[in-house]
């Protein structure tokens, strides 16, 4: 920062020429941060940032009354292809325009620094609130200024962050915990989020010991899920979770072709039941997610809105539908 006064227009709101002057750089520098973010540095984007928030300029957010009638909140989301993401945001967008407000969404991308990016353009359009859907907040938390509230979309919430009441690892532990008592004792995970709270609840919920082998893969790729399930099989590994219906289907494809028998070798477990888990043969073990409910549950508490007379927090479960890509090893 300069130092340099800084003036307002003659409506007594910041404009774009003050938050340019006392970020020091030109006006369509300060234009292309606040409308454009990925076409400036990052030092640039924070300093714009951080002079609009401090002289308060939002670009083109409403003021006032209008204001606090019309509440604009955000949402990072990691994957528009993953279903259960898209349908909690979409009941979450519903729940805060049916009260006036509106759900503004930032595209994670695939690194954290874009991630970060995301929150900072949210902010700059005057967010009073961001969630993250497939990205575990803390990540970001540097990225959200004081008094701007975070939540996850499935994540345990931190202190007082909002909640929708619904756990990614509470689903992912009920499947572990039902391959645990068919007889798996070493299961795979690929696309889990949160795996270490999975492991708390497996070992609190008791059961047979399971070592549960974490894999990060971006996504389904094909290549990398073949070579994921050669290493699996080299480490006796009888069962895996997917985060994804897509990851499962593609990974019961790639069974096929490497000669694996899905589910005698191999036991596989979908994420979010969608229409393809009865699509194929073996019809896909999955779990359903109440991923609307909980969506429209985080969008109420985002607004302040009690989601039951008690005003007590929803809690919502996923159910684990099993069909035939399950059953116990070697059966």
């Amino acid at each position: 920062m300069t130092g340099r006064r800084r003036s307002k227009g003659a409506t007594g709101q910041a404009t774009l020429r003050d938050v340019a002057r006392a970020a020091d750089v030109s006006i369509a520098s300060a234009s292309r941060a606040l409308g454009k973010p990925e076409l400036v540095s990052e030092e640039v984007l924070l300093r714009v940032l951080t002079s609009a928030r401090e002289l308060r300029y939002v670009p083109g957010a409403p003021r006032g009354a209008e204001a606090a009638a019309h509440p604009r909140f955000g949402a990072v989301i990691a994957d528009f292809d993953d279903a259960v993401l898209v349908a909690g945001l979409g009941a979450m967008a519903r729940a805060i325009e049916l009260e006036g407000g509106t759900l503004l969404v930032a595209h994670a991308g695939a690194t954290p620094q874009s991630a970060a990016r995301g929150v900072h353009d949210l902010l700059a359009r005057g967010t009073r609130a961001v969630a993250f859907f497939g990205i575990t907040a803390p990540r970001h938390a540097a990225a959200v200024p004081g008094g701007v509230r975070f939540a996850d979309f499935d994540v345990r919430p931190f202190g007082a962050a909002p909640s929708s009441g619904y756990l990614h690892a509470e689903a992912i532990a009920l499947a572990a915990l039902y391959l645990g008592q068919s007889g798996h004792r070493r299961i795979a995970m690929v696309g889990v989020r949160d795996a270490g709270t999975v492991r708390a609840l497996c070992a609190e919920r008791g059961g047979a010991p399971l070592a549960l082998v974490e894999t990060d893969l971006q996504g389904a790729a094909p290549d990398a899920l073949a070579n994921a399930l050669r290493r699996w099989m080299s480490q006796e590994v009888t069962a895996v979770i997917c985060g994804s219906d897509r990851a499962a289907g593609a990974l019961l494809e790639i069974g096929a072709r490497e000669g694996i028998d899905v589910p005698r070798q191999l036991s596989i477990v979908g994420y979010g039941d969608s229409d393809l888990c009865r699509a194929g043969r073996p019809s896909l073990t999955s779990l359903r997610v109440p991923a609307a409910a909980a969506g429209e549950a985080l969008g109420r508490a985002f607004l302040g809105i009690p989601s039951t007379p008690a005003q007590d927090a929803p809690k919502f479960s996923a159910k684990l539908l099993v069909r035939e890509s399950t059953r116990p090893p070697g059966a």
